[in-house]
């Protein structure tokens, strides 16, 4: 089977699924033609990415999320530059076709990234589409919404439905078994790499913080500045963060490197995210206490926080007030076996169904000549 990736490249989070992803079709003997990642810049191309995967990549313009000076996510900003990059979204669909046509794939496996719905409905695209991403249980029965915010609810769903226009398949990507598949939504495990999935919890005195925005970093700094003593490790998702920065005597800035980032999650006492879903999976695997602060006015972390909540992977707040963290540590429950137990099935439940879509595909195209 030849597949290809489209990848929503905001964020890092799409991308460790990608690459998860890769990592389990190799395994079966499948092969990755090429990915495709989709940036406001359109030319995010990051080497933890190229260094983890062995095919072709490329770039292309898409549409992404905007943010004010304080990291808070902009409805506004988001719908103009959306407008603005009308006439680059239409090059990126004759790019998507190029490569489509280069490679003749048998399916095209699209994590989150609107050119793909949008590639389905103009293009007349004959080869299967799969949609892989979390934000698809969002449209679950039984997945439980933050309340109030209607216009954010409302932009999120219509976000998620243009991703899959056209979709042979969607998998929703969980936190546990805990909903069931339902209609075409399929109800999947997490995507985690092997890197991970093979570690051990350890015991340390650190404590580990994700930023998917680098502005939020001056509120860590705010928080340890009453807190000295107390050890963190924070990666901030900055490019512009070359080597680990060092504030104080216990505070420190890293680089993005899944090297360290992977021994400091194994070895810390807790975790602090802005609900990324992946590094959430990660933790938890780890058995570690997760405290989750969305990224204000961004709904979709704001339900990746409820979700968590919900399952008992740790807590949430809408500020960086570690203390709270510090309180829950003794009160945590673990629950990587049960999560072990689940990630156990993915190729159960992704690979195979994914296979069989791409299979009854070729094999219907003979009685079509």
């Amino acid at each position: 089977m030849k597949v290809l990736f489209l990848i929503q490249g905001e964020g890092n989070g799409h991308l460790t699924q990608a690459i998860s992803l890769f990592q389990l079709l190799s395994e079966e003997g499948h092969e990755i033609t090429g990915a495709m990642i989709g940036s406001l810049n359109g030319t995010k191309k990051p080497a933890f990415f190229t260094e983890s995967i062995d095919c072709p990549v490329y770039t292309f313009k898409s549409i992404g999320l905007s943010y004010s000076g304080q990291g808070k996510l902009t409805v506004r900003k988001t719908l103009a530059h959306l407008i603005t990059t009308i006439p680059d979204i239409s090059t990126s669909l004759q790019q998507i076709h190029g490569v489509v046509s280069q490679t003749q794939p048998d399916l095209i496996i699209n994590f989150y990234e609107v050119c793909g719905g949008l590639y389905n409905l103009f293009f007349q695209n004959q080869v299967p589409v799969c949609c892989i991403g979390h934000q698809y249980l969002l449209d679950h029965p039984n997945f439980r919404l933050p309340d109030k915010k209607f216009l954010h609810r409302l932009g999120i769903r219509l976000l998620t439905k243009s991703t899959a226009i056209g979709a042979a398949g969607t998998f929703a990507l969980s936190f546990s078994d805990a909903y069931r598949s339902t209609g075409r939504l399929t109800v999947v495990p997490p995507l985690l790499r092997r890197e991970f999935t093979g570690l051990r919890p350890e015991k340390g005195n650190h404590i580990l913080v994700y930023l998917t925005q680098p502005r939020l970093a001056r509120e860590i700094e705010k928080w340890h500045r009453r807190h000295p003593t107390t050890t963190l490790h924070c990666f901030c998702n900055n490019p512009l963060l070359k080597n680990t920065h060092q504030v104080g005597d216990h505070l420190y800035f890293h680089p993005n490197d899944t090297a360290t980032f992977r021994r400091l999650l194994q070895t810390c006492r807790g975790f602090v995210s802005t609900a990324g879903f992946e590094s959430v999976c990660e933790a938890m695997l780890l058995d570690k206490p997760v405290m989750i602060v969305p990224v204000p006015n961004h709904y979709e972390q704001a339900c990746n926080a409820l979700d968590a909540v919900l399952h008992r992977i740790g807590i949430t707040s809408d500020r960086f007030n570690l203390d709270l963290l510090l309180k829950y540590l003794p009160h945590h429950h673990p629950r990587s076996a049960q999560a072990r137990i689940w990630c156990a099935k993915t190729k159960e439940l992704l690979i195979r169904p994914l296979e069989q879509i791409a299979g009854h595909t070729a094999a219907a195209e003979p009685a079509l000549i």
